[in-house]
Parts: structure tokens; sequence; C-alpha cells
């Protein structure tokens, strides 16, 4: 993906709704820091699941 398209991206970008399941990680810090907060945040033993029909 071009860069010149990021802009677009973000825009098109959505909150979860109270039904999905997701995280919200603020990518303004380092890789360590996400990763821990994303480990932080996710329940210990569950996998994520990728949708193999897309």
């Amino acid at each position: 993906m071009p860069a010149s398209l990021l802009t677009s991206q973000f825009a098109t970008l959505e909150p979860l709704q109270p039904d999905e399941d997701g995280v919200v990680i603020d990518v303004d810090q380092s890789v360590d820091q996400i990763v821990q907060q994303y480990v932080d945040r996710h329940p210990a033993g569950v996998a994520p699941t990728l949708d193999k029909e897309s």
C-alpha cells in the first residue's frame, strides 16, 4: 500500500461497537509498549482468530 493512502485509510476507521471484540491501542509509542498493552488487555490463553472467509 502506498504511503499516500494512509490518510484515507485512517479516515475510514470506525470505533468498535459494543458487540465487537477488539482492543484499542495507541500506536504513538514504542513497539515494545504496543505489544505489552496488547498482552495486558488480551485474555490469557485465548489466541486471536482470523476470519478465513474474507
